[in-house]
């Protein structure tokens, strides 16, 4: 069976040649080049994430310091203070209108 010439690399189909080898190892060689820029830009944007994250942060924080908002503990109190005043206010409006019918039912 003839060998069949493969153009340009000077060796047969499935003869190892050194610019075969060579050429391999030119792109073995680029691959682990793009994979270790791939890897440090990676790293960089993560760097870059969390900068970004932080500043931020930093922002919303001055912007909700600036509106004088009020604190969750600070909220719960007033909340249940106004529960308190609501029950008060129920029972002294049901007291009103007992005192009001007494005295209805004496003049």
């Amino acid at each position: 069976m003839p060998a069949l010439a493969v153009a340009g690399l000077g060796g047969h189909i499935g003869e190892t040649t050194p610019f075969r080898s060579r050429a391999m190892q030119t792109d073995n060689r680029l691959l682990d080049d793009l994979a270790r820029i791939a890897a440090g830009a990676m790293g960089t944007l993560q760097g870059a994430k969390g900068e970004v994250e932080q500043v931020i942060r930093q922002r919303l924080e001055r912007v909700l310091a600036d509106m004088d908002l009020v604190g969750r503990e600070e909220f719960e109190t007033v909340k249940a203070m106004a529960a308190a005043a609501r029950e008060e206010n129920i029972r002294l409006a049901e007291r009103l209108a007992a005192l009001e019918a007494k005295l209805a039912d004496r003049g």
